[in-house]
């Protein structure tokens, strides 16, 4: 027995955990961050202070609009609607606890105690609503429950003691598995020194986007336990375990086909809110679109393979309830910019800033990396044509992941029952190295992205999930 034994699955030793990484979360809270002090721009401390100033001293149609008091030049706001409703809630704290820290020009560069206190509880507070809860909804999700669950049924002594040693080898791989990737959700060290350390609020749309993950298995029917990938790490009694029991007969059969499904239509719902979810998380933070490819590829792959499907009608109506899901998600968080196409395509300019060329010089991916010698990226072709070519070489690496997920594999056979739970985490691992490594304009914290699903994977590859977010860490640092 370990100390993993006895960590992550009940609410005790659950508590002890989460209460543990707030701890770790404050302390690292107490450090300085990049920019601290040092004029003109001070670091992005003082990018999310000014756009708390900006949103609760302007109306929510001129956050984005260049003018004399927001000023393009000085940290302008970069990101999607609702970052701008989160930092307009923040500003209201903010204000609440010292009103100068967000007056309109006057608290460009304001440091004080008191302001920097209730910045980090902001940041804080959005890992307690949204990460941290999320972390517990994906790891229940997708590791299940670790108790045995067997039967002992009409067996004899010996077997039924097999089965009992063998029930419990699964419950204790089960709950080593959650408890791994619970710590290793909780406690990533890239996580904890970009939002608590450097400021930000990576956590909200992470946390989202790992909600949105959840929701889409559980509501596929790809949740642990069921899909063709149990086992290892999955949880809950294999499909059919209910048909073994001889007392069930005909009639129980018959209730049980009635009861699937109204849990069939239950769980398209499930499905229909993991789609909002991630459209939230594209809507908080761009770079959620490296989970894109990802999404598309595994929600199209349950509307024309997931359990239940009838015909192509059933298909049609499955991917049409998923876009005007999608739609109508951005349609609520984009509502004030859609008045006019001159406003919303001011928006759009702001959050995709194209013009800031292909990479910059302390990201290493690829067009950084092979940027040497005779060639020089930025240099022998303009930006249309590398804005092209990294779009081009992002989709060709994302593919054949999106292709396995489209074709619904990961059951019995092509199609079996639609792409499962492992299959959309590996999926979202894929495609956000693929555009980490690949695509136009990358920033350094976008490491955080392909480590989240590597992070929720811990149970079933504990040694990706332990290196590679120390070396994500370090490739951060200056």
């Amino acid at each position: 027995m370990g100390l993993l034994d006895y960590v992550g699955e009940d609410v005790t030793s659950t508590s002890v955990l989460v209460l543990l990484a707030v701890l770790v979360r404050v302390l690292t809270g107490l450090s300085s961050y990049s920019g601290a002090g040092d004029p003109p721009k001070y670091g992005d401390y003082e990018a999310q202070r000014h756009w708390m100033e900006l949103t609760v001293n302007l109306p929510v149609r001129e956050w984005y609009t260049d003018s004399p008091v927001n000023n393009g030049s000085y940290w302008p706001l970069d990101y999607p609607p609702l970052s701008g409703y989160q930092s307009w809630l923040c500003g209201l704290l903010v204000r609440s606890v010292e009103p100068a820290a967000v007056a309109l020009l006057s608290s460009h560069g304001w440091e004080s105690p008191a302001s920097k206190s209730a910045m980090r509880a902001t940041v804080l507070a959005a890992d307690l609503l949204v990460y941290i809860p999320a972390c517990l909804f994906a790891v229940h999700v997708f590791y299940g429950s670790s108790s045995p669950g067997f039967r002992s049924g009409r067996q004899d002594t010996a077997s039924g003691r097999g089965a009992a040693a063998t029930a419990a080898a699964q419950a204790r791989r089960r709950r080593r598995s959650r408890a791994l990737a619970l710590f290793a959700l909780l406690f990533n060290p890239a996580v904890l020194l970009i939002d608590h350390g450097h400021f930000q609020y990576n956590g909200i749309s992470l946390g989202l986007t790992l909600a949105a993950a959840a929701a889409i298995a559980a509501g596929s029917g790809a949740a642990a336990g069921e899909g063709g990938e149990g086992g290892e790490g999955g949880g809950g009694e294999a499909p059919g375990a209910e048909e073994e029991e001889d007392a069930a007969g005909a009639a129980a059969a018959g209730a049980k086909e009635q009861q699937g499904q109204g849990q069939q239509r239950e769980r398209r719902w499930l499905v229909l809110l993991g789609a909002v979810l991630y459209c939230l998380a594209l809507n908080h933070k761009q770079m959620s679109l490296f989970f894109a490819p990802a999404f598309f590829a595994h929600l199209l792959g349950w509307a024309l393979h997931g359990r239940g499907r009838r015909g192509a009608a059933d298909r049609a109506a499955a991917v049409a309830q998923l876009g005007a899901t999608v739609l109508a998600s951005f349609a609520v968080c984009w509502a004030p910019y859609l008045g006019s196409v001159s406003q919303a395509a001011q928006v759009l300019a702001r959050i995709f800033p194209v013009r800031r060329g292909l990479f910059e010089d302390y990201v290493a991916n690829w067009w950084c990396a092979s940027s040497l010698g005779p060639l020089k990226w930025k240099t022998r072709f303009t930006g249309a044509v590398l804005l092209r070519a990294a779009a081009g070489a992002t989709l060709a690496a994302a593919a054949p992941a999106m292709t396995h997920q489209i074709l619904g594999r990961g059951g019995a056979g092509a199609g079996a029952g639609g792409p499962t739970r492992w299959g959309l985490l590996r999926c979202m691992a894929n495609s956000g190295f693929a555009f980490f490594m690949f695509s136009y304009q990358v920033h350094e914290k976008s490491i955080l992205l392909p480590l989240l699903p590597l992070s929720l994977l811990a149970g079933r590859h504990p040694g990706l999930a332990a290196w590679l977010p120390l070396l994500a860490a370090l490739s951060m640092f200056p």
